[in-house]
């Protein structure tokens, strides 16, 4: 059952997704000191016999070679079209791989000739498209856990709901306290899962404007500041010993703590540590270290491999049992209250705990932010600093003993 996981989860990693881009270039007008711009589709790079025409024309000198697009104030419905076009386009290709049917560039450039010949595109582009478009993007990234994708859903079914009508390039500030009073009063959503819905409505409309679809980004310097008030759940030095050394009769619950334990070493969280294996395992200087690429953010994380580490992937041949994320999360508060933790931590422990963990008594036992932050694969150390910088009282009397 393990390897089968593993196998699918490996498989994911490696299955190409069919890639979509919509090209624009300009070629002469009849008319002197004009073009007009062509349009040719590629899907998995493979692009159309031939391009065809938008239908826009505008002064050569507006057309900006470099970034495809047409430029200047008073051209800004001519801009508008070909990023509606781009969409509508890209939403054809959506639906036609939903659909899990075969097409390819040509096919895709029939379907959009015929609907414009017959009055069918509708070149607005609206909330749910714009959140349609971002959401698949997440739906396609085998790189992402099924948790992750599951809030994108939600989130995205809730923008939705409350604005999906609403033309993109018409949404205003007031819409977006509307929004925010709909999620916290009839979704009853905390203040914070309230924030991070708008915050992905953001991404989605700078995601449509940076691919085109938007001529500008609908308020952009909106935000609401998430509250920070409770502490993440972790272990300290003490408990993690107590942890360590606990004897466990049922042996589920034993290979639980085992991965627990490797997970609060390493600072893998429950993504990355399904992949690990002996590949993962390098050598420099005669030293060995875990090199491994987070399934959240693509980016590398960089671990020693600690003798606990060692001993526990050398106890399973380097192939960790495998447990579904939710029941985790239930059995890890189980053997840490049965390991002598307290109830009240217990109950707040979960599977993300264990990196959290690891990154704590990293920095408290004095390793540089900027070690423990590449230790992590954190893509910068402010998020080390928001997240894991909390000092234990320990460290503070021992560094300010020079102090007395």
């Amino acid at each position: 059952m393990l390897n089968k996981n593993k196998s699918k989860i490996q498989k994911n990693l490696l299955d190409e997704k069919n890639s979509f881009d919509a090209q624009f270039f300009a070629r002469k007008s009849k008319k002197k000191g004009y073009v007009t711009i062509y349009c040719h589709i590629s899907i998995n790079k493979k692009r159309t016999d031939s391009p065809f025409t938008t239908g826009i024309k505008i002064p050569e000198k507006n057309w900006n070679k470099e970034s495809k697009i047409i430029k200047g104030k008073e051209f800004e419905e001519e801009e508008n079209e070909r990023a509606k076009i781009k969409s509508y386009l890209y939403q054809k290709f959506l639906e036609l791989e939903n659909k899990n049917v075969e097409f390819d560039s040509n096919y895709l450039k029939k379907i959009f000739l015929k609907d414009r010949s017959s009055n069918n595109v509708n070149l607005v582009i609206n909330i749910k498209k714009v959140s349609d478009i971002y959401t698949q993007e997440y739906r396609l990234n085998n790189l992402l856990a099924e948790g992750t994708k599951k809030r994108i859903i939600q989130y995205h079914l809730k923008i939705v709901n409350f604005l999906g009508l609403l033309e993109a390039e018409k949404l205003e500030k007031y819409h977006l306290d509307n929004f925010f009073v709909y999620l916290t009063t009839k979704c009853n959503n905390s203040h914070n899962v309230a924030v991070r819905t708008i915050e992905f409505l953001n991404a989605a409309l700078k995601n449509a404007y940076e691919k085109g679809y938007l001529s500008f980004v609908p308020c952009n310097s909106y935000s609401i500041k998430r509250i920070r008030t409770e502490k993440k759940a972790f272990l300290t030095k003490s408990e993690l010993q107590l942890l360590l050394s606990a004897k466990f009769k049922n042996e589920r619950l034993s290979r639980i703590r085992d991965v627990f334990v490797f997970c609060c070493y390493t600072g893998m969280d429950y993504s990355s540590y399904l992949l690990f294996s002996r590949d993962l395992i390098k050598v420099k200087n005669d030293i060995e270290y875990i090199d491994y690429t987070r399934v959240k953010t693509g980016f590398t994380g960089l671990i020693p491999l600690f003798p606990t580490v060692k001993k526990i992937a050398e106890k399973y041949d380097y192939q960790l049992p495998f447990f579904a994320n939710q029941n985790f999360n239930k059995l890890v508060k189980e053997v840490c209250f049965l390991a002598g933790i307290t109830e009240e931590k217990c109950n707040r422990i979960s599977t993300h705990s264990g990196r959290v963990t690891a990154g704590m008594i990293w920095l408290n036992a004095g390793i540089r932010i900027e070690v423990v932050s590449k230790m992590l694969g954190h893509a910068s150390i402010q998020t080390t600093q928001r997240s894991y910088a909390e000092i234990e009282l320990d460290t503070i009397l021992k560094e300010t003993k020079v102090l007395a």
